[in-house]
């Protein structure tokens, strides 16, 4: 199973409820921050798909971390590294299901 992750500050950011919408927000404040521009480009595209996959899966902010399917939807030439994102605060890890110890 895929991690989890949830985009940190989502009802700061994207201010809808209860429904998918068509558009995500990019707003300066966080187009302009420091952990932002210092990002790699590979990393920027990431964090953006990351919000338009966790708008598609409802209003949390919350999202599954597929790597085979978000490299094929930010049209990656790799799978992606979610670690600068987690480095940076941009994304929390909630869960992975993979590493869990068997009971």
């Amino acid at each position: 199973m895929a991690p989890r992750y949830r985009i940190r500050n989502w009802a700061k950011y994207q201010h809808y409820h209860d429904r998918n919408p068509p558009w995500i927000k990019l707003h300066v404040e966080i187009l302009s921050s420091a952990d932002w521009v210092m990002l790699a480009d590979a990393s920027k595209l990431l964090a953006i798909v990351c919000t338009i996959v966790a708008a598609k899966e409802g209003c949390t902010g919350e999202f599954t971390g597929d790597p085979a399917y978000i490299q094929r939807l930010a049209y990656l030439n790799k799978l992606p590294d979610f670690n600068p994102l987690i480095q940076c605060g941009f994304i929390e890890v909630l869960a992975d299901a993979s590493k869990r110890e068997q009971t």
